[in-house]
């Protein structure tokens, strides 16, 4: 018997990036090809319901962003830093998390296809009922 594959991951590549102030993104609107990097100031965000194609995310001290049911599709976010992080029913498409610390990511009842997660500490990891194909963690400490 053999075991499972491994993960059909492709590089992700990212067009020139628009910087764009969180504060500007507006859920009703599809974001495309926009870096976004939160102030370090350890607020909360609320991204619920929001769409990203082709963004950076950059999320150095953010208590609680809060992201139900947002879509990432071909992201990448640089080094988290992240208390709570809830993306019940979120959908991440070819999205990259490249190091960072997560204290709790909870993306129960979503959608991971094609998902790599590299030099990245989380605290505490929900998948519960989510729907996840192709994922790799390279490099990782899921500590629960």
């Amino acid at each position: 018997m053999s075991g499972p594959a491994a993960p059909r991951l492709t590089p992700l590549v990212l067009p020139h990036l628009e910087g764009v102030a969180p504060d500007a993104l507006d859920p009703d609107e599809v974001h495309e090809a926009e870096r976004i990097t939160a102030p370090a100031s350890g607020r909360p965000l609320a991204w619920s319901g929001l769409r990203l194609r082709h963004c950076e995310l950059h999320l150095p001290e953010v208590a609680t962003l809060r992201a139900e049911g947002a879509r990432l599709l071909d992201c990448r976010v640089v080094a988290p830093v992240v208390t709570t992080w809830r993306a019940v029913g979120a959908t991440w498409r070819g999205v990259e998390v490249v190091e960072g610390r997560i204290g709790h990511l909870d993306a129960a009842e979503g959608q991971w296809d094609r998902v790599a997660l590299a030099g990245a500490r989380i605290g505490y990891l929900s998948l519960r009922d989510a729907e996840v194909t192709d994922v790799r963690l390279a490099d990782c400490e899921v500590e629960t």
